[in-house]
């Protein structure tokens, strides 16, 4: 996966409305004023569209922050039938990702997705598969 921790920008704050989902287990590592339960899931909330834990200086919880950060540059897409895992082909370390370690990746993800979520979503094909 991708270290983080020099760049301040892209995915915490540059995309507006990209919010972190929560896994159930990582729900109560959060204030109830830092997320909220919305679309079925839970979020980490936003302020003027960046994300709150997002500092001058970076992430202020990189040693913490949610599954779904950890795994940038793939994000969650709750879309229906699917839910999809997308790779964010703007951050500036994604260009060093070759095609097997994408497919390997997604499948990494998959494999931790929480259960309830899997029932809910259709399997969509992974390249590789």
């Amino acid at each position: 996966m991708i270290d983080c921790s020099l760049c301040k920008k892209h995915c915490c704050g540059d995309i507006k409305n990209l919010r972190p989902v929560l896994l159930p287990e990582e729900v109560e590592d959060f204030s109830k004023e830092d997320r909220e339960f919305k679309y079925g899931l839970w979020l980490l909330k936003q302020k003027k569209g960046k994300c709150i834990y997002r500092g001058k200086d970076g992430c202020e919880i990189y040693d913490k922050r949610p599954f779904e950060c950890r795994l940038y540059p793939y994000i969650f897409d709750f879309g229906d039938p699917y839910l999809v895992v997308l790779d964010d082909r703007f951050c500036k370390q994604y260009e060093d990702f070759d095609d097997e370690e994408i497919v390997d990746s997604a499948k990494y993800i998959a494999e931790r997705l929480p259960d309830e979520w899997k029932k809910r979503h259709k399997k969509a094909p992974i390249n590789g598969d």
